[in-house]
């Protein structure tokens, strides 16, 4: 229960009419009569006549009724129980109605029952716990939890700390005032330690008396024992084998089974560093789970690790070098945040898959795997994919978002997926017989873009050469435009099911490279930036 008045004696009045039947509709008229006329002998009056109906009522055989003893005309037995003997003795000394015993209680503030009624005046107007996120003795606690109090009424800081604690040395003492990591948003608490609980672990939340109160500064009692609140921490995952640390060097060895590596962040700290070693051992199926936030490369020794899933989480440039890493086929990035990122030397990686909201600007260097699947359809982000550097052929497919694909040197097959797309071919990047061309499927006219950055000249040329019977008689015809031509020149031709770009990229009246636009009858000159109106 909490007791709350403007006039610190009125608290203790309706302290002292407390848990009897009808107190709750005495306490209503009580503090009506008092905020009208300020008058304690009227309030004594009610309080009076209230007490003799329910000695009549006691006298009758009532049932529920508070005792009542008759040691002089006043003697009503109060409800409190730690103060109904100081009451029982100062009404023996005289004190014989509900005016003088108010005058009492009003005056004798430093006296011993004064000191009792501002005690529990105090206990009552404290906040009480409610609830706590997790509950106590949970199980199966995640590690990066919250833990969420939530109060009778607001709160707020006060002195000292909070001590979320295992007992067997992973102790966390956070400063109350601490806003990085202790919320106050009205009656709630929420504490977000700097770093991951640790798994398999037993923890206690304890605080002095005053870590945090009410508004009007009446302290919280606390918790002062490691079973109030305590909840279990969720077991390590079957098959994982290690959590990195932040240490600059974890050595993990594989089992015989399939090992899971978690490298999640610690307190935003990153986990995965350069002088990490990880084998995964003989299993086939091993995978690790690497968050990613430092604005520089990273380059851990890892073996026997057939599937890693990277979380991007840097706004700035970061990358994970692939050099000392072997036997990786897919790799899994995951974009929580729009900073560059770059997988190097991603050797013999036969599978990248690009997922998430966030935008992504990535780029993928020293890819030896032939035919190597990148596949953003589950992206909801915009993606920029710079793959200019890798030699092997590629099928790359885009996501949901507006994205830019910058072709590899190889013959790649492309889509871009259901947003607005820019596919970019730069020199070197396609051939011209077909078997050696690049292929984009799903392209828009309209919609899309085609982009040959770096071979445009000053005076760009569009020309569509119409419907031929196939592809060695769409070239010929560009380059017989061509040669009419000054300058670099964009001829399109098609055979009445896929179409072909055919570029002129300096000005020599020969065609330099091609791509095929599958499903594609004609195109405009602005789906090629570069000419103008583009």
């Amino acid at each position: 229960m909490v007791l709350s008045h403007s006039d610190p004696n009125m608290v203790k009045v309706l302290l002292l009419t407390s848990n009897f039947p009808g107190s709750d509709a005495l306490h209503s008229e009580i503090i009506q009569i008092y905020d009208q006329t300020r008058d304690w002998n009227q309030v004594a009056a009610v309080v009076n006549n209230f007490m003799n109906q329910l000695v009549t009522q006691y006298e009758t055989g009532v049932s529920g009724v508070a005792q009542a003893i008759f040691d002089n005309s006043f003697g009503i037995k109060l409800s409190i129980t730690q103060i109904e003997q100081l009451v029982v003795d100062f009404i023996r000394q005289g004190i014989d109605s509900w005016s003088g015993f108010f005058e009492f209680v009003i005056t004798d503030t430093g006296g011993e029952l004064g000191k009792t009624l501002d005690g529990r005046v105090e206990e009552l107007d404290a906040p009480k716990l409610l609830t706590s996120l997790p509950v106590d003795e949970a199980t199966k606690v995640t590690i990066d939890s919250n833990v969420v109090l939530t109060f009778d009424e607001n709160v707020m800081a006060g002195v000292g700390d909070i001590i979320i604690s295992d007992g067997q040395g992973d102790n966390r003492v956070i400063a109350v005032t601490d806003t990085s990591q202790v919320t106050f948003n009205g009656n709630m608490v929420t504490i977000d330690p700097a770093k991951n609980l640790i798994f398999g672990r037993t923890y206690s939340v304890q605080m002095a008396s005053g870590v945090i109160a009410d508004l009007q500064n009446h302290p919280y009692a606390g918790i002062t024992d490691a079973t109030t609140l305590n909840f279990d921490t969720v077991l390590i995952p079957p098959g994982v084998r290690y959590v990195l640390t932040t240490s600059p060097t974890d050595n993990v060895p594989g089992t015989l089974g399939n090992d899971s590596i978690v490298g999640l962040l610690d307190g935003g700290a990153q986990t995965i560093q350069s002088g990490d070693v990880i084998d995964g051992g003989p299993g086939n199926n091993d995978s690790a789970i690497l968050e990613i936030v430092d604005a520089a490369i990273v380059a851990p020794t890892i073996s026997r690790v057939e599937k890693i899933q990277i979380r991007v989480l840097s706004s700035d440039n970061s990358a994970l070098d692939l050099s000392n890493i072997d036997g990786v086929a897919s790799i899994t990035v995951q974009a929580g945040s729009s900073g560059p990122f770059s997988l190097f030397n991603a050797g013999t990686v036969s599978s990248v898959t690009i997922t998430g909201t966030s935008a992504l600007n990535l780029s993928i260097t020293g890819l030896s795997a032939t035919d190597t699947v990148i596949d953003a359809t589950t992206s909801m982000g915009d993606i920029q994919l710079d793959l200019s550097s890798i030699v092997n052929d590629l099928s790359v497919t885009g996501g949901s978002g507006k994205d830019e694909i910058i072709s590899g040197l190889g013959v790649d097959e492309i889509s871009g997926g259901a947003g607005a797309d820019t596919f970019n071919f730069g020199i070197g990047t396609s051939g011209l017989t077909l078997g050696a061309i690049d292929m984009v499927t799903g392209f828009i006219t309209g919609t899309d873009f085609l982009d040959f950055d770096g071979l445009a000249g000053d005076s760009s040329n569009f020309n569509d050469a119409g419907t031929v019977a196939n592809y060695n008689d769409a070239l010929a015809n560009a380059n017989t435009i061509m040669q009419q031509q000054s300058g670099a020149c964009y001829i399109f031709a098609d055979n009445g099911a896929d179409g072909w770009i055919f570029v002129d990229n300096n000005s020599d009246q020969v065609a330099d490279l091609s791509v095929q636009l599958s499903g594609v009858t004609g195109i405009v000159e602005t789906d090629i930036t570069g000419i103008s109106g583009t």
